[in-house]
Formats: structure tokens, sequence, C-alpha cells
């Protein structure tokens, strides 16, 4: 049965029902709050003193029911709004500082609780006018609750709109960097995406964002789940000099010089995963060296990506697996014709997640396949060439070609009912009016 309490009433009504609420929460026999508080409602002049002691409630109310907690709290702000409003006490400056203060010492929360204390925070919040620096506080508090409790699916509709309520709220450049980064932070455990948008954002927007913020950033983007994204633009300044030359690596897709500066630093001690940015520079770079060209050589893949001569074909037919590039291999002449490079700007998370799997499944392909070709050389007595590989591609090859022979049929299927339609409506006679 939910729990409702009517808030359209005077102050002592109010007050005498919240004290019985709080009563009868320790006992069926227990007066102590109503009567404190009917002494004090008696004097006109124990108003101050009756805010001091309703506020000194506010640690009690975590131990009702968990139903009964936020209606209970709002009829606490309700008491205190209408006692403002008889009194020369301020409910925004002398009252609700206070309320957010003591909701701020809370300390072990059920997950009911919890989630009601962030909406009396958002009534709160809501009920100050939005040039409140009062808001800010709320903000503040609000973030931390959710980073204690772990409740990280709250930040991504919070976060939305941080910019324009602490613009609002005349929030020093300094409150706004230090709380958007912090929302960042806790949006790259439930939206990796969303997250370094808003670190992007900020860092375009703010000279002020430190160089550990940045770097913050930078370690986030290069172990994220997310594809290789070009951020020359935001011209980053680390606060380390072995972070600035992975940097620069990583905005010139410099693969084998990566591979050199990966074997002689640790960067686990930054936190980044190297296998995870090798992979990422390795399929991003083949975009970048089939641009504008018509064909590459097996060398020119070897010399730039590091890769021994005998695993390019193999590496080659991985990034076609993952359509990173389409074209033809030509094992004889060691050369790839390239028929289209994809984007890398247009490759979205989805796509990016599924060229991971595209790339694991070949993987594991190949590493069957070499086992096969290892088995049938030990029984041969002789060492095998690649028949399987080429097999294999030839039949995604073929897969290619008809998937493009669909899609041409049908783009003429559409060309051919666009031009029956238009021939339909130029044959309807147009109405004529007597």
């Amino acid at each position: 049965m939910p729990f409702n309490i009517t808030l359209d009433r005077f102050l002592n009504e109010s007050v005498t029902e919240y004290a019985a609420i709080l009563d009868s929460a320790q006992g069926p026999k227990v007066t102590t709050h109503q009567d404190s508080f009917s002494k004090l409602l008696e004097k006109e002049d124990q108003k101050t003193k009756l805010s001091t002691e309703l506020i000194s409630t506010i640690p009690l109310l975590p131990k009702l029911n968990e139903k009964a907690f936020e209606p209970t709290f709002n009829l606490l702000l309700h008491s205190l709004d209408v006692l403002a409003s008889e009194s020369s006490l301020s409910y925004e400056s002398d009252l609700l500082p206070k309320v957010i203060a003591e909701i701020a010492k809370y300390q072990e929360l059920s997950n009911v609780t919890v989630i009601s204390s962030i909406s009396v925070l958002s009534n709160i919040f809501n009920i100050l006018p939005p040039s409140s620096t009062l808001r800010i506080e709320i903000i503040e508090l609000t973030l931390s609750i959710i980073k204690k409790y772990k409740l990280h699916e709250l930040v991504e509709p919070l976060s939305k709109h941080l910019s324009i309520w602490l613009h609002n709220a005349n929030a020093t450049e300094a409150q706004t960097n230090k709380i958007i980064i912090q929302a960042a932070d806790l949006l790259y455990l439930e939206n990796q995406e969303a997250s370094l948008a808003t670190f992007e954002s900020l860092i375009k927007e703010s000279k002020a964002v430190s160089a550990d913020d940045q770097t913050n950033y930078f370690v986030k983007l290069v172990n994220s789940k997310l594809p290789y994204k070009d951020i020359s633009n935001l011209h980053l300044k680390l606060n380390n000099a072995t972070l600035t030359e992975l940097l620069n690596l990583y905005s010139n897709l410099e693969v084998p010089a990566y591979s050199a500066f990966v074997k002689k630093t640790d960067l686990s001690k930054f936190n980044i995963d190297a296998e995870t940015l090798s992979t990422k520079l390795n399929y991003a770079s083949i975009t970048k060296l089939a641009a504008n060209k018509t064909q590459i050589t097996y060398k020119e893949v070897s010399e730039t990506f590091g890769l021994p001569l005998s695993e390019v074909e193999s590496y080659l037919i991985r990034c076609i697996g993952a359509k990173l590039v389409s074209g033809r291999l030509s094992q004889e002449k060691q050369i790839f014709y390239i028929h289209q490079v994809s984007k890398l700007d247009a490759v979205t998370k989805k796509d990016w997640e599924s060229i991971n799997e595209s790339l694991t499944a070949w993987k594991s392909k190949i590493t069957e396949l070499t086992e096969l070709i290892e088995v049938l050389a030990t029984k041969k007595n002789k060492r095998a060439g690649h028949p399987a590989v080429l097999q294999a591609f030839h039949q995604q090859k073929q897969e290619l070609k008809e998937q493009q022979q669909q899609d041409r049929e049908e783009k003429l299927q559409q060309q051919q009912a666009a031009a029956a339609a238009a021939a339909a409506a130029s044959a309807t006679p147009s109405s004529v009016t007597a």
C-alpha cells in the first residue's frame, strides 16, 4: 500500500503529523517529538528554535520504513517552507543549506533509501531558482552519492544538463570543470562514448582543463572499446613526457614506432592496456595506408606494420573480413588490389564491436588452418603451402561478390519503380474546376 501524505495544510498540522510519524517509528506509545514540537508551536517567538529542532531530526529519517522515507522528508521540507513564510527566516538561505548538510552526513543507506535521497535532493533542486548557488552544492552531493553507491546509470541523464545548470547558477570555471570531469569519470563506467564526448566538449570549450584531467581523458580514450579516433584538434597537453610521446604516435598512427616504444616502455604503470591500443592502431592504420590508393604491396604492409612477410596475407584477410577494406589479393604478385576503404569517422561503436568479433573469429580460423597445415606437413613430411587460407579467402571473395550483385539489383529495382511511378503520375489527367 502506498504511503501518502497531504501537504496542503497549515504549519501546526504539518509539524504535528511529522512528529507523529517519527514517534510511531520508535514505538506505539512514544510521544517525544509530539510533546516537544507542540510546546514550540504554542509560542510565536520559538520559530527559529522549531526550525532547528526539525532539521535535527533528519538523521532519524533513514530509520523509517523505506516507503515512508521520501514522503516524510517531503513533509519536513513543506513544514520548513511554511515555517519560513511565517517568520523572518529564509527558506533558501537559512534552512535548505542546513538540510543539505544533514543529507551529506548520511552514511550507509539501503538501495531504496539512496534513490529516495537523490529524489529529495532533486526536489530541493527544482524548488530553487536557476540562479541559486545552492544548486551547485546539490549537484556535487548528488554525484558523490552516485559514486559512493555505484549508481552509474543515473549519471547520463544528469550529465546532459550540467553545463547549462552550472552556467545559470554562476559557477566559476574551476567549479564547472571539476563537476563535469567528475560526471564524465562516472559516466565512463556506464557509457564510454558519452563520457569521452563530455571530456572532449569541455577540453574544446575551456582553456583551464588541467594537464592531469587531459591525461585522464587520453588514458580512457586509448583503453576504451571504441574505434580509433583522430584527436589532433584537441591539442592535448599531458602531464608526462612518456605519455606525450605515446600521444604523438597515436595521433600519427605510427605502428612500427609504437611497437618499438612498447618494447621499452611499461604502459601498465599508466593503467594503459598496450595490447588493446596495439589492436586499435593496427586496424586503424590499414585505412590510412590504403587511402587514395588502388593497390599496395605485401612488402609495403610488412614494412609499415612491422609484420613478417609471411603473415601479411593473413593480416589483410582479417582486415577484409572485418570490412575495414575490400579488394583482391594476388599471392603471385604479392599485391593487394584495393576496391574500397572504410572511413574511420564513419565507423560507429556498434561497427567496431562487430569488427572485433570478426577479427576474433578470423584469428580463430587462421589458428585452426595453421594447425591443420602443420599436421598435413608432418604427415607428408614436407612443407605445405596456403591452399586452405586461399580457399577461405576465395569463399569470402565470392560472398562479397554476391552481396555486391544483390545490392546492384536492388538499386536497379528501386530506379525502375521510381521511373514507373513518375510515368504514372504524368499520365494522370489534372482536374479542371468549372
